[in-house]
Formats: structure tokens, C-alpha cells, sequence
């Protein structure tokens, strides 16, 4: 539940009750519960293929998921969520489909690092903490088969949110109509980047599209 294991905050504490247990499988979310610990020991992390009832989590503490190298489960992050610990996710081996960072208010460095995200979906605030993708610890660094950014609904701002990985495999754009302004180097350098769709009076610099060669459609 969203206590974890009462009396330890965190599977690294000292005599936590569930190191080295064996044949573990599944980490199940009750239902009602929102928040997920980092309950899962070394031991456990090794061996966990699935989680139950992820959709319902809207809060994940720092480490939950970290090495989590068998669980490859195809999972959504949506904009239900609110807050991811810092390496709450790193080196596991989930793939992302589709993570919607648009209304989170703390997001951990190094979160999703070294695991598949497919799409990152934003909104004006970008990913909350992060100035630029080029921030020590950013949470979306040496993420693998990334090939979507998305422009939340009624977001006016495209900030600088793709690391230069992610820049060289996006293949697609999307911005809504409510687009005003697009940041200093948000979509340069994406050479797979064929075409961009955007409204028409949307205020940007040269250097926004620095060595990207994509058609711009006006409408």
C-alpha cells in the first residue's frame, strides 16, 4: 500500500524482512493506493517481472523500480502522475510507450535513464526541475528507441526537453494550436525530423532549428 513495508523507508534499511527471499515474481499496487516505495530489495529487483495495477500509481519514490532488469513489461506513464523519484526507473527494463510528464511537479534525476521511452509528452513547464536537457542528471539521459515529442493540449511553450540522443531518433512532433514560442535549441539537430506541423505566428530563433532540415508547414 501506499506505506510500503511499515517500519522501513526504504528495502535498503537495515534487517529489512524481505532480503534475499526467493522465487519472487510479481509486485502487486493495492488497490486505492497511489504511491509506490522503493519496497523491492536487491534480491527482489533481480528476479521481478511484473507489476499489478501500475496504472493507478500517481506518485513513484526514489529507486522503486531502479534495476529492475527483468520487469519488460510495455507501460504508460500518464499525466495522472505527479511525481518520480529520483532513479525511480533507471536501468529497469521496462519500455515506455508513452510517458506524459506534463503534470508532474518533481522529477528525480536520472529517473528514466537507461530505459525505453518511445514518447515523451510535455507541457510549458517542460520536464519540472530541468532548465535545459543538458542539466546534470537529467531525467531522460541514454534513453533508448525514442521517436515521439508531443506538445500537450493548450501549452503555449516548446522548451529544450530532448537530450542530443533523443534529438538524433525523433521522428515525429506534434504541437498543438495554442503554440506561441519555441525555445533557443528545443528542436535542433534532429536529422531523422522530416516535417513540422505549427501555427502560424509562432515566434522562434534561428537556432531553435539549428541543423535541422525539416520542411515547416504553416497553418
Amino acid at each position: 500500500g501506499d506505506k510500503g513495508v511499515a517500519g522501513y523507508t526504504s528495502s535498503s534499511s537495515s534487517g529489512y524482512p524481505f532480503n534475499n527471499v526467493k522465487g519472487f515474481s510479481t509486485l502487486s499496487v493495492k488497490e486505492g493506493s497511489t504511491i509506490l516505495m522503493n519496497v523491492l530489495s536487491d534480491s527482489m529487483k533481480e528476479t521481478v517481472t511484473k507489476v499489478e495495477n501500475f496504472d493507478k500509481i500517481t506518485s513513484f519514490k526514489d529507486s522503486a523500480l531502479y534495476n529492475c532488469k527483468k520487469l519488460e513489461m510495455k507501460l504508460t506513464i500518464t499525466d495522472k502522475v505527479t511525481s518520480i523519484g529520483y532513479q525511480a526507473f533507471m536501468n529497469s527494463g521496462i519500455t515506455f510507450e508513452s510517458v506524459d510528464v506534463s503534470k508532474c511537479t518533481n522529477i528525480g534525476s536520472n529517473a528514466f535513464v537507461n530505459t525505453t521511452v518511445n514518447k515523451l509528452i510535455v507541457g510549458d513547464k517542460g520536464v519540472a526541475g530541468y532548465t535545459s536537457s543538458s542539466s546534470s542528471g537529467y531525467p531522460f539521459g541514454d534513453i533508448k528507441e525514442f521517436s515521439i515529442l508531443e506538445l500537450k493540449e493548450d501549452s503555449t511553450i516548446l522548451r529544450n526537453v530532448m537530450t542530443e540522443s533523443m534529438k538524433k531518433s525523433v521522428t515525429t512532433v506534434k504541437l498543438p494550436d495554442s503554440l506561441k514560442e519555441i525555445y533557443d535549441y528545443a528542436l535542433s539537430n534532429c536529422i531523422l525530423l522530416k516535417e513540422i506541423k505549427m501555427p502560424s505566428g509562432t515566434k522562434y530563433n534561428t537556432n531553435s532549428f539549428a541543423n535541422t532540415y525539416a520542411k515547416i508547414i504553416y497553418y
